[in-house]
């Protein structure tokens, strides 16, 4: 049998949330060395969603560190990816942004799993899904369960699961 496809790649993982977990996940699963990074306390995921957690992170070695540890520092140089889900004054503040890491560790390839694009004007904002929706006027709430439309021109009632707007009525 074949080594897995990834072998021999290490991949530190210092996202939350879906997408920077499942995709370290998957990079694990394809035979990555894969080092699942959470704070001292732990991760959110793991307290609030157990089972998730679980799921999101199998296949992974995990540590506890903080952003400016010196052992953070020495796993960054040895790895060759960074997945990582911080907002960019986070990952500046802790000299985890892109221009930092191209100095310090020049191979490292750095994956950001923010919720908002470079350069957008909600990029220093949480993107979880539901805020991202909220946000560009997708799913709105009214109170008393009154109905209330999206910018699709759905209508549904507050605690009721809401309606996807028609086809090619999204806005740009």
């Amino acid at each position: 049998m074949s080594a897995p496809i990834l072998a021999g790649l290490r991949v530190l993982d210092l996202s939350c949330g879906l997408a920077g977990p499942v995709a370290a996940q998957i990079l694990a699963e394809a035979g990555a060395d894969v080092i699942k990074v959470e704070p001292p306390g732990g991760e959110l995921t793991r307290s609030r969603h157990p089972s998730a957690f679980r799921t999101w992170n199998r296949s992974k070695r995990g540590v506890l560190l903080d952003l400016d540890s010196p052992a953070l520092r020495s796993l960054l140089a040895s790895a060759d990816v960074l997945v990582h889900s911080l907002r960019p004054a986070t990952a500046r503040r802790h000299e985890l942004d892109d221009e930092t890491l191209g100095t310090r560790c020049p191979r490292l390839v750095v994956c950001g799993a923010g919720g908002w694009p470079p350069g957008h004007r909600d990029a220093g904002r949480a993107g979880y899904d539901l805020l991202v929706q909220a946000r560009e006027g997708r799913w709105t709430c009214s109170p008393a369960g009154a109905p209330a439309r999206t910018r699709g021109g759905s209508r549904h009632r507050a605690g009721a699961r809401p309606s996807l707007p028609r086809p090619g009525s999204w806005p740009g």
